[in-house]
This record gives structure tokens, sequence and C-alpha cells, in this order.
């Protein structure tokens, strides 16, 4: 069996293991499931908006993306390293490296309520940035089920 093949099944069991979580519901360390809906208190009355952490399939965050075009409020994040960044990224995603010690400092400094879409290599990293930042009360933030290599599977663009 050659490299190719080799790397494909990899990606594909990748995508099918992502897929079962998906389906099984994803839990974080905290014991909760990513899809947060959480009832914010202001003054110690309830708010109406939710707190939204949720896994998306490619097609699905490449739709998020579209209709986010020129919005100040969306941004896309990766969180793999520089050298892998350099190798090819979604458009307009920012490098904020997981594995950086400064990597939750840099979160801390970002607009809590603005969405935001979050991916890396596989959706490892991504997902342990999602439980992050749920525990720094962000708003709204996507992960890229599955990763870049699930987006090139699906054939959508990148950056060199």
């Amino acid at each position: 069996m050659n490299f190719k093949k080799v790397g494909i099944l990899v990606v594909l069991l990748g995508v099918l293991i992502t897929s079962f979580v998906l389906i099984s519901g994803r839990v974080n360390r905290r014991g909760e499931t990513s899809s947060i809906k959480k009832q914010p208190q202001v003054g110690g009355i309830q708010t109406k908006e939710e707190q939204v952490f949720k896994d998306i399939i490619p097609k699905d965050a490449y739709f998020l993306i579209r209709n986010n075009q020129g919005n100040q409020n969306f941004t896309i994040i990766d969180v793999r390293t520089p050298q892998e960044y350099s190798q090819g990224h979604l458009e307009n995603a920012i490098n904020l490296d997981y594995s950086s010690v400064g990597f939750k400092e840099g979160l801390m400094k970002l607009d809590k309520n603005k969405t935001y879409l979050i991916y890396c290599g596989t959706g490892r990293r991504s997902g342990l940035a999602l439980d992050i930042m749920g525990e720094l009360d962000f708003a709204r933030v996507y992960n890229l089920s599955g990763g870049i290599n699930s987006w090139q599977v699906e054939e959508l663009p990148i950056v060199k």
C-alpha cells in the first residue's frame, strides 16, 4: 500500500470518528455537551441570549463563512502551528497557535461577543480550544469538525 492510500485512509478514518462523535454528542472535559445553551445572568436577571458552542461539518462552515463575508463580528481562527498555517489555511483566518504558551492569554484579548469559527488539522486541538473558549464565556463559537483535513476532502478552497 503506498503512502497516498495510507494518507487517504487516515483522513477517512478521522472523518468517520468525527462523525461518530457528532452523532453521539460530543462531551467536553467538564462533562457538558459542546452545544451549550447557557442563559447568562446580568445583575441576577436571566437574559435571552444563549451561549452557542457547536461542531459543524465543512459545508456548513463554508456557508457560515460566505454568509459572514465583511462582517466585523465574525472571525476565523486557525489554532495550528505557524508552520502548519503557512502550508495552507482558510481565507481570512488568523493564526493563534493552540500549542503556544500564550494561547489562553491570546484568547482573552478577543471580543467574547463576536462569532468565531475555529479549526485545526483534524478537530482535536480546536475541540480543546472550544472547551477553553466556553470556560472563558465566549458567546458563539463554531468548531470545524474534522479540521482542515475534512475541509480539503470536500475540496473546499484554502489559501497558501
